[in-house]
């Protein structure tokens, strides 16, 4: 008998159930309670729930002047919506069984929380460092998005929160093996990328810190503590702990807060910068940036402004659309150099500068950036688009 393949049940980011087939929610936009209610089974999966508890989910504040009902209703909306993916089933996704509602674990799911805990428990359970920066990266890639993030029902803030931690966890335990073994530079390449997918919390602030201690990286972690005290104060409203506070005295020791000469501050500017890959960076700074360029083209500096755009070359839908628009971000940060510029400039648009010598040099890097996406991108119906132009 032929295997089965899962159902992809997508919770992280945009909600959505998928095979080849079929998808929902599809383009036609779905009630917020109706999703939720699926959600909510979902993520309950082992239980059967209550109606009590269902209506009490769905309509916490009592508005529903028949809730019983209503929700009977919606049990019925969300099986027909969900038939396709179970049409040759004597059962429907959602069971009954007199007073409650189960999800139907009899069919194969593929529901990306149970392989984000699966991968976090990996990440815990490795001894070698070598490979804990790919590890870390494929987590933040695959699993970096916020749980149901259209949502804010209070039940969905405490899952968003338990599956945040559960990452950082993860990260931090990446890191402290790598400090362990005293591979400081694999502990800043994890946390750049970290903070790069704006995965900032206080224990991996610490833990970089003392990593551009430990690499003699001291004007950077001069640097990166101020950033600490900002962020401590406005953002998290918490105290320093000691451990910040002796790697700051210890860096005094080394480095001043204020350079004392020309020659100082051009030794600090060129410190080492610990970034993976492409300069990353929002709107206004890229137009700065971009400004610096055009002005140095005067000069015979040789740059080229990109456009990089997401076409759709047929039907596809928003969460595909959103998952392009990401891989490609993460194309970019990967496959330009690191002195190269980029940002992301609307849904569907990034743009980038880069300083090579030559129009068919700058081809080169994009179809490089190109290949790389169509490689990696699992929808025919979106592709890459580029555009070159001299700068000056």
């Amino acid at each position: 008998m032929k295997k089965e393949r899962p159902i992809k049940i997508h919770l992280l980011g945009e909600f959505s159930i998928e095979n080849k087939e079929f998808q929902f929610p599809n383009k036609v936009k779905k009630s917020t309670q109706l999703i939720i209610l699926i959600a909510y089974l979902i993520m309950y999966r082992h239980t059967s729930l209550t109606k009590e508890a269902l209506i009490e989910v769905l309509w916490p504040n009592g508005i529903s002047e028949n809730p019983e009902g209503a929700l009977r209703n919606l049990i019925y909306r969300a099986r027909k919506e969900l038939e396709p993916f179970c049409r040759e089933r004597k059962h429907s996704c959602i069971l009954s069984k007199g007073n409650t509602y189960s999800w139907n674990n009899a069919i194969p799911w593929d529901i990306d929380i149970v392989r984000l805990e699966k991968a976090c428990e990996d990440i815990e359970n490795i001894k070698d460092a070598s490979t804990m920066c790919d590890k870390c990266q494929h987590l933040l890639n695959t699993y970096g998005m916020a749980f149901l993030h259209d949502f804010d029902e209070e039940w969905i803030l405490v899952k968003r929160r338990y599956y945040k931690d559960m990452i950082q966890r993860a990260l931090l335990h990446g890191c402290k093996l790598c400090e362990q073994e005293k591979d400081y530079d694999r502990v800043l390449k994890i946390c750049e990328y970290a903070e790069f997918k704006h995965f900032i919390f206080p224990e991996l602030m610490e833990v970089k810190l003392k990593a551009f201690y430990e690499v003699k990286q001291y004007s950077q972690a001069i640097t990166y503590y101020h950033k600490i005290v900002e962020l401590y104060s406005s953002t998290f409203n918490i105290e320093l702990t000691p451990n910040i506070t002796n790697i700051h005295h210890e860096l005094l020791k080394f480095h001043k807060d204020e350079p004392e000469s020309i020659q100082e501050l051009i030794g600090d500017l060129n410190e080492e910068i610990y970034r993976n890959g492409a300069f990353y960076c929002d709107v206004e700074i890229f137009r700065n940036l971009y400004q610096v360029h055009v002005r140095a083209s005067s000069r015979g500096v040789v740059s080229y402004i990109v456009m990089l755009q997401l076409k759709m070359v047929s039907k596809t839908n928003e969460v595909a659309v959103r998952k392009a628009s990401a891989l490609l971000k993460e194309v970019l940060y990967h496959n330009l150099r690191r002195n190269d510029v980029f940002c992301h400039c609307s849904a569907l648009t990034y743009a980038a500068v880069l300083q090579v010598p030559s129009l068919e040099n700058c081809m080169v890097a994009l179809k490089r950036v190109q290949g790389k996406f169509n490689s990696e991108n699992t929808d025919e119906g979106v592709c890459l688009c580029f555009d070159a132009k001299e700068i000056g």
